[in-house]
């Protein structure tokens, strides 16, 4: 404890005031040949930490290089520690143990080196990288236990295996740069800048003359943290890069919701004979369902809702498809089962191998009916006085995008004023609470007959908050499907 306490001062005060001038052990020279290292080490611990703390607070895929550098610098943050001769006579830790340990972080830094050059490069001609990787993982655990058994830490470092491999991983990764040349990006450049610098130290370290005004230690370890250095710039750069693009990303799709949003209509026709409340919550920024309303005078409305498959962008494009379809044969809106039909055949082999369920109302105020066809989709729901039901669908038929040449049947109701007609996606009725049970069509029934009193406007909200109260999540998460409600409202302004 007394050689650990004088270390600290040691390294805190100044050595004259510590240190005796004829204790070897504590001597102001023995402090100031080897202050450069402690700092160093200490710095490059302290870098390695906070870019861990820098990759935890993103948590990214793309981020994955934070990672690797923070090890690295780590680790060889560690073994500048464990090989300087002041920590080692000072604390009172036996020498094989630091010998330990920097043999197991010289034979583990390569690892995460080699990934963090994949994070820029990838894996490199035909894989080599790759099978760079796992051949240093073998090699190092090999030299690691070869160590340990021998009782000799450096056991294979001593051989020329150690400079074949170090010699494998410069050719291997220089070879990589060279075919990758044209695609060269600025944080590639800097990379390399600061591996040639090092090269260069170890070259000397090896070969240079022992006399020489500069120590072999301190050129390498310089070397080393400029060469850090290129690397947290080259970091800074591709993370700055990665963010700009993320909110490129984040831009284009704030723009295509608002496209999608536009889409949709803005303004509810407003009528005498009917009154009509639709609620959209998309999944995600872009979602995959749909609904028009095509209101063709005061007496006559169409309505359709649609979910096309998958979620997200892909399913976005697609529903975006069917505005189109829809809009291309408004002509027949009195007839659900022909217009079904006919954006059936317009939509099929189009969809990329999804598919778009479909349903489509008709009313006709002047006779009181309301006529409907369904591609697959959920029936709509009829409330009349206090009961809420299905009004079934006279063929339920294959959804769009399946099939060419499908034919789709129509069902009818006669209407009453005060009736309220609910149509949705099954992303309302597919919600699961945290025990996994789904939210379901008896449960939507139920609810909708304990608000039958409730003001048409008002029905979606309460709807979705019951959703959301039955799956566990707030407002402000993401459903696990597209939902969609469309509460229209006969006799009431």
């Amino acid at each position: 404890m007394k050689n650990v306490v004088a270390f600290f001062f040691a390294f805190l005060l100044s050595p004259s005031i510590c240190f005796s001038q004829n204790d070897r052990m504590i001597s102001p020279e023995l402090w100031l040949d080897n202050q450069p290292g402690i700092f160093l080490g200490l710095l490059l611990i302290l870098i390695g930490i906070v870019f861990f703390f820098v990759f935890f607070s993103k948590r990214k895929p793309s981020e994955m290089h934070l990672l690797f550098l923070a090890i690295f610098v780590l680790g060889y943050g560690l073994r500048v520690i464990s090989e300087n001769e002041l920590v080692i006579i000072s604390l009172n830790v036996p020498i094989s143990f630091w010998a330990y340990i920097t043999s197991t972080v010289t034979n583990t830094l390569p690892v995460f080196f080699i990934l963090y050059l994949k994070s820029f490069s990838g894996w490199g001609w035909k894989r080599s990288i790759y099978w760079l990787l796992l051949l240093w993982i073998v090699y190092g655990l090999f030299a690691i236990i070869a160590g340990i058994v021998t009782g000799i830490p450096d056991f294979i470092g001593r051989t020329v295996l150690n400079n074949i491999m170090v010699i494998l991983i410069i050719v291997v990764l220089s070879f990589n740069r060279f075919l990758a040349r044209e695609k060269r990006t600025r944080e590639g450049r800097i990379i390399e800048i600061g591996i040639f610098v090092f090269i260069l130290a170890v070259l000397y370290n090896n070969l240079g003359p022992v006399n020489f005004y500069l120590s072999r230690t301190s050129v390498e370890q310089t070397a080393f943290f400029f060469f850090i250095c290129c690397l947290i710039y080259a970091s800074f750069l591709r993370s700055s890069r990665a963010e700009m693009e993320y909110l490129s990303i984040l831009h284009d799709l704030e723009t295509a919701r608002q496209i999608q949003r536009a889409i949709l209509p803005q303004v509810m026709p407003v009528s005498s004979s009917y009154s009509i409340f639709p609620a959209y919550i998309p999944m995600t920024l872009l979602g995959g369902d749909f609904y028009d309303i095509h209101a063709a005078d005061d007496h006559h409305l169409g309505v359709l809702v649609a979910d096309v498959s998958g979620h997200g962008i892909p399913a976005a494009l697609l529903a975006s498809m069917v505005k189109v379809a829809f809009n291309a044969h408004v002509n027949i809106a009195d007839q659900p089962a022909a217009l079904l039909e006919s954006m059936n055949q317009a939509l099929t082999g189009q969809l990329n191998n999804e598919f778009i369920t479909a349903a489509y109302l008709w009313f006709n105020f002047r006779d009181m009916t309301c006529r409907h066809a369904s591609a697959g989709h959920p029936s709509p729901i009829l409330l009349r006085g206090l009961k809420a039901e299905d009004q079934p669908v006279a063929i339920k038929n294959i959804p769009i995008g399946i099939l060419p040449g499908i034919k789709y049947g129509e069902s009818a109701v006669k209407l009453c004023p005060g009736d309220r007609i609910v149509l949705y996606t099954d992303g309302l009725t597919e919600v699961i609470n945290p025990q996994g049970e789904l939210f379901g069509k008896s449960r939507l029934l139920t609810r909708l007959e304990e608000l039958r009193n409730i003001q048409g406007e008002k029905i979606s909200d309460h709807i979705i908050q019951t959703v959301y109260t039955w799956s566990g999540k707030k407002k402000d998460n993401s459903m696990d499907d597209d939902v969609t409600i469309i509460v229209i409202d006969i006799g009431h302004l």
